[in-house]
């Protein structure tokens, strides 16, 4: 019976992913630094190959030899990897990664310029390299003769389930070697004792090479945990006298090997601390059930209260906080699965800004920390963008020329430092530059012609900076095909108010800007205050939240018949009703605004005021999604179980003002954009379509 190795393409093609960026990250490290870990660098293409081999990926294992191939000239002293033959390199990988997508998705390919760059880098291979790749005869290397080896290769007896065939490295073998092969039989047991998953037999390779040890061992980098290998050197032979001495070396030196490679030896410790591949849908599916047993656990208390003695039951008591306490480790442990480092975001950038900084003529050192910071994979996935967006941003319109540096003083290098740290609950990643800066009156000149503010509006420098976030915004003299359209920066900041995030700007005018994002270090679990409204419990984001308020009567105005708004310290706030906004079946909660708090919120720089019943307090909850589990629901982010037993839903506060907005017909941005106030407190208007009403207006309306 034959095995099926389909069943583990989906493994080698993300390990071929991992690899593509270490190869990535390999050929940039010897671009900026000089200095190229060449054998790392072949070794992740010849993993890449030797599994596309294996597995039958055949357009990737042949485009890929063509590139292991470069690299093994280099590692020969044969070619250089200069900026040329570096370009091309990155190139390549970006055709064997559309190649692994297309394998992925079981298409074709859509590669317009694998033919260019197979074309270029057979260039680089034997006699087609240019003069100026070729090394000087002081630096080519000497011909050493060539290397006898006997590898005695013992298979695991389940090594084939693995997807591995013996054949597939002696094939890799022959491509660098002369092989002589002896197959022993034994370990090969009576017909009937036979298992047809199993491998019976074992292999004495005599090996005859030109090269080291090392790439030899790399034939076998697939089966080294499922076999055992050892080498023996037989010899090192000088071409000039192979004739004479090739047999007196091979009979003496056979009898004292050296260089042996014992079974697993130096994957025993690498082993202990091996990660293993789990399903993301697996990973999920264990924090619910976790969540759920947290939620019944607290059930499980709460009852427990209500029907003993608390005097008479300490011992039980006790019980159940030792159970409170595993499971609330348990929980942090299984959320702990889903958190990655932020390398994994990080390894993108260095490739981006190499070639965005060569296309725009820029010199850029690009620094960033060791990227071990740790986010939920989801959180990871969708700050990718913004990153990106903000750091082209740096380079196109923060880094100035090489001339325009050094005429004001500064390195024709710029630079750019992307950061990650945590601070308190949250994790801090800061993109940092030494360009220009911001130029705030540009900005705030550019904000009253567009009419986004008052021009004898008195705003702090921060709270200019913020009009960069708004669509279309941009102060760029030319438009570019990187940036300078005005489209981009009002996608940031939504992505990051949607991950719950926040971002702030800090800038010195000549000397540089950094962008501050904070993030909440998962999206499974939420920070929250729990809010009463009738019968029904919600959380709304602590993140958002700046302040809760006992309202005043006087405070309270209604305008256009449907619009409510709360003035506090000479601003006025849009007032949602949840009761409104959420109608159940007994629409119960209070109406009298007196009686019951407004929450000030902070949606996407426009602040907004919840009405709800009563505040129940803080906690952190674990948050089902209501689509799997309902259908979605407007202005609802999901929902969670009480340790009661009741259902709290989770508001979504961008969600429940769009919804308001439509309902209503009223536009909280445009409020947020055209209303500003002066010293005296009076509101400011503008013609827009801002509902925001007059000082007059206001006075007219009547109070509740």
């Amino acid at each position: 019976m034959s095995i099926d190795i389909s069943q583990f393409h989906e493994t080698f093609l993300e390990e071929a992913c991992e690899h593509l960026r270490d190869f990535e990250t390999g050929l940039l490290d010897a671009e900026t630094t000089g200095e190229a870990d060449l054998d790392s660098i072949f070794r992740a293409a010849h993993s890449i190959k030797g599994g596309a081999g294996t597995f039958g990926f055949d357009e990737i294992a042949n485009f890929t030899h063509v590139v292991e191939s470069v690299l093994q000239n280099a590692r020969d002293g044969i070619l250089t990897l200069n900026e040329k033959v570096v370009t091309e390199l990155l190139r390549s990988i970006d055709v064997i990664s559309e190649l692994i997508q297309a394998a992925k998705e079981s298409r074709d390919p859509n590669i317009q310029i694998r033919d260019e760059v197979y074309e270029s880098l057979s260039a680089f291979m034997g006699g087609n390299i240019k003069s100026e790749d070729k090394p000087t005869q002081e630096n080519k290397p000497k011909n050493e003769g060539f290397s006898l080896f006997n590898v005695d290769f013992i298979p695991d007896p389940h090594m084939a389930q693995t997807g591995n065939d013996t054949l597939n490295i002696i094939r890799e073998l022959q491509e660098i070697a002369t092989v002589k092969i002896t197959c022993r039989i034994d370990n090969v047991p009576l017909l009937h004792e036979m298992n047809e998953h199993e491998i019976y037999l074992s292999w004495l390779l005599e090996l005859e090479t030109s090269s080291p040890q090392e790439l030899l061992e790399e034939a076998f980098m697939f089966v080294e945990d499922d076999s055992t290998i050892t080498f023996t050197k037989i010899a090192n032979v000088d071409i000039e006298k192979v004739e004479n001495d090739l047999a007196e070396d091979k009979a003496e030196k056979s009898k004292k090997p050296t260089g042996v490679k014992q079974n697993k030896p130096a994957h025993a410790a690498k082993a202990e601390t091996a990660f293993i591949r789990v399903a993301v849908d697996k990973v999920d599916a264990l924090i619910n059930m976790v969540g759920e047993l947290v939620t019944n656990n607290a059930m499980l208390e709460l009852q427990v209260k209500k029907s003993i003695d608390i005097e008479e039951n300490q011992k039980m008591l006790s019980a159940i906080d030792h159970m409170n306490s595993h499971t609330r480790n348990l929980q942090e442990s299984i959320m702990a699965i889903r958190m990655m480092p932020l390398e994994f975001a990080f390894s993108r950038f260095p490739r981006m800004v190499r070639d965005t900084a060569q296309k725009l003529n820029k010199k850029i050192n690009f620094i960033t920390n060791d990227g071990q910071t740790e986010l939920d994979r989801t959180v990871i996935e969708k700050i990718s963008d913004p990153l990106n967006h903000l750091i082209r941003n740096a380079i196109d319109h923060g880094i100035e020329s090489p001339e325009d540096r050094l005429a004001a003083g500064k390195v024709e290098e710029g630079r750019i430092e992307l950061v990650a740290f945590y601070r308190g609950g949250n994790v801090v990643i800061d993109i940092i530059d030494d360009g220009k800066g911001l130029d705030s009156e540009a900005i705030f000149k550019k904000a009253v012609d567009k009419g986004l503010v008052d021009a004898n509006a008195h705003l702090t420098e921060s709270d200019i900076f913020k009009f960069i976030f708004h669509n279309g915004f941009s102060t760029a003299q030319a438009v570019t095909d990187v940036s300078g359209r005005g489209v981009g920066m009002d996608v940031v900041a939504k992505n990051i108010k949607a991950l719950n995030g926040s971002i702030e700007i800090s800038s010195e005018k000549g000397q540089g800007t950094k962008f501050s994002i904070s993030l909440p270090l998962t999206l499974a679990i939420v920070d929250g205050m729990a809010t009463k409204v009738g019968d029904q419990t919600y959380i709304i984001p602590l993140l958002n939240i700046v302040e809760s308020i006992k309202p005043q009567k006087d405070k309270i105005k209604t305008v256009n018949d449907n619009v409510e708004v709360l003035f506090i310290r000479g601003e006025y706030i849009p007032l949602l009703r949840l009761k409104k906004s959420f109608t159940t079946e007994s629409n119960k909660g209070l109406t009298s605004i007196t009686e019951g708090i407004a929450i000030i919120v902070e949606v996407e720089s426009v602040k907004v005021a919840l009405f709800v019943d009563e505040l129940l307090g803080q906690l952190q909850v674990v948050i089902k999604n209501l689509e799997d589990n309902y259908k979605p629901v407007e202005g609802l982010s999901g929902a969670t179980i009480l340790g009661d037993g009741t259902v709290a839903l989770i508001v979504d506060l961008q969600g429940l003002v769009n919804m308001s907005q439509r309902l209503n017909k009223f536009k909280l941005k445009e409020i947020g954009k055209h209303h500003f106030y002066g010293e005296n407190h009076e509101v400011q208007t503008h013609e827009t379509e801002s509902l925001i009403p007059s000082s007059q207006q206001l006075q007219e309306s009547e109070t509740l």
